[in-house]
């Protein structure tokens, strides 16, 4: 299948298409994952080195680590399958399979896959679908898609966990004139404060070309100490000098 974001991580690895195969085809498997019905015949060589999570599993002292067995029924197969295809290739497809629902759009997806990545320690996975995230952003911009993606992110991920979210506040950031208008989004930030909170500083920093005066231009005072941003007035503020300039 074919995808511009799918080659993110460059040509598999001679070492990366033996493990897609015997991931493909279950040969050699030593433990499986059972997620909601989909079964997965996996190798613990690969998977287990991978995830911290999954390991502790299958090595711990767990009824899995007997039967050889993980049952996932509270995850996405779709989703996880995507997380074994980078086990097992370093990559992941991009595209919806027909089976999902049509506002899985790329963002939609590839944030799925980040919290998947979170919940199983996977922090390689992690870059790569920020990675993704942030190359479909721009080109398929898609307000209800966005408003989505940042839902999840708000609800599923830990508040520490900023790597996707600040990508997906920046561009939020730059299209909030598009996104006030949305009903989706208007909802989902009345619902979380904290996502309309993280956009309004955003936009105020976008507004804010920090960094253009190191010192006041009048009296050499450091920025750090003296120089504000009025937004109202788009003009820089001296509190030593009270001169305004831009």
């Amino acid at each position: 299948m074919s995808s511009t974001h799918a080659n993110d991580k460059g040509p598999i690895s001679g070492l990366a298409s033996v493990s897609a195969l015997l991931v493909e085809t279950g040969l050699y498997s030593d433990f499986t994952v059972n997620c909601q019905g989909r079964v997965w015949k996996l190798h613990r060589i690969i998977v287990l080195p991978q995830s911290k999570v999954l390991a502790a599993r299958i090595d711990g002292n767990f009824k899995e680590g007997i039967t050889r067995e993980i049952n996932l029924p509270d995850d996405d197969p779709k989703i996880f399958d995507r997380l074994i295809q980078f086990l097992s290739k370093e990559t992941f497809d991009d595209e919806a399979s027909t089976n999902e629902v049509s506002e899985d759009s790329h963002l939609t997806i590839y944030t799925k896959v980040y919290v998947l990545a979170e919940k199983y320690d996977i922090p390689s996975l992690k870059e790569l679908a920020t990675s993704k995230f942030k190359k479909a952003v721009a080109p398929e911009w898609n307000p209800d898609s966005l408003a989505t993606s940042l839902e999840l992110m708000y609800t599923e991920l830990p508040d520490s966990d900023l790597m996707l979210k600040k990508v997906a506040i920046e561009a939020a950031s730059e299209h909030i004139g598009e996104l006030v208008d949305r009903a989706e989004f208007e909802s989902m930030c009345k619902k979380y404060p904290g996502v309309a909170f993280d956009i309004f500083k955003g936009f105020v920093a976008s507004m804010h070309p920090r960094g253009k005066f190191e010192k006041c231009p009048k009296h050499g005072t450091s920025q750090d100490s003296c120089i504000y941003w009025h937004y109202f007035t788009s003009q820089y503020y001296c509190a030593d000098c009270r001169g305004e300039f831009k």
